[in-house]
């Protein structure tokens, strides 16, 4: 029932607009710009990692993976295109984000959104539950004694 509820309604449960992103979050500004000059002449992340960190694990860290614009506080103030971002400074960081693609809203699989399907699916039995029951039995409300009780 589940899976069937779902597949009716796989338009109200959409992912917004996402990139496949790579960001490197680098103590200074040199940093920066060397991994944007590294990108730029297509050498690998991992190369552009052990290069920076050679003299200490703090000058440059990465972070990969597919985000929303509020997932990261960076991916808003930056310009979303494919390519290689100019240096950002943000919290006394400087950072270099790496769009590999756009990806464009869509459905989210139901393993994504189970909690959200499972609640609506669980509305919509309870809606036609309270339908089926007011269909088969007359009801009348006691507006003396409901008055009442709300006071």
């Amino acid at each position: 029932g589940l899976e069937e509820f779902y597949a009716d309604n796989k338009d109200k449960f959409l992912w917004e607009e996402r990139v496949d992103a790579t960001i490197f979050i680098c103590k200074s500004s040199s940093t920066s710009s060397a991994v944007i000059k590294s990108l730029k002449r297509g050498k690998a992340k991992s190369e552009i990692l052990s290069k920076q960190n050679a003299k200490s694990e703090l000058n440059l860290q990465v972070k990969e993976g597919i985000y929303l614009k509020e997932d990261e506080e960076i991916l808003s103030k930056i310009e979303w295109e494919e390519g290689v971002s100019k240096s950002v400074e943000l919290n006394d960081q400087h950072f270099v984000v790496q769009i590999d693609r756009i990806i464009p809203r869509e459905p989210k699989k139901l393993d994504e959104a189970r909690g959200l399907v499972t609640a609506e699916y669980q509305n919509y039995l309870e809606d036609q539950w309270i339908d089926h029951l007011r269909n088969k039995y007359k009801y009348k409300v006691n507006k003396d004694v409901l008055y009442n009780l709300a006071k």
